[in-house]
């Protein structure tokens, strides 16, 4: 990430959150076998729909966010979008919110309105291209991969 005029910016080939997914998570979620069964693939930057906004260059990763694109691909309602927090999440206290405040928020890998921005999922599903500033830690994930079984 770099800093320009006390915001920070970032897209998914510079961002933190990539780094500690392919390192730190892959290495305490997953055993070596379970690893050795996880694909590195090229995750190809999606630019966002509404603000035109850069997402990078294409990356190499085990783990990774969906796009946009790929959210409203893979999970064709808002239904289907929404996320319960697992219980590692609900210590690292993440936002939720819904009728009853028991669907989660969460990151996507396309950035938002500008570069101090990512796209997110609220707890009602729904896909928000203008985001949240990426210095946040409110917000959760739902980790991405391709396996071979």
């Amino acid at each position: 990430m770099s800093r320009r005029l006390g915001k920070t910016e970032a897209n998914w080939q510079s961002c933190s959150l990539r780094k500690w997914l392919n390192n730190e998570f892959l290495n305490s979620a997953f055993s070596l076998n379970e690893q050795k069964m996880i694909n590195t693939v090229a995750v190809k930057p999606h630019k966002n729909k509404v603000y035109d906004t850069d997402c990078g260059s294409t990356t190499s990763d085990k783990v990774f966010l969906l796009s946009a694109t790929e959210m409203e691909k893979y999970y064709k309602s808002n239904a289907l979008r929404k996320s319960q927090p697992t219980e590692f999440a609900k210590k690292q206290k993440v936002l939720t919110g819904g009728i009853i405040k028991k669907t989660a928020y969460y990151w996507l890998r396309t950035s938002g309105k500008d570069l101090s921005y990512a796209t997110v999922v609220d707890s009602e599903g729904l896909i928000s291209e203008y985001g949240n500033l990426v210095l946040s830690s409110k917000y959760g994930v739902r980790p991405a991969m391709w396996i071979r079984c």
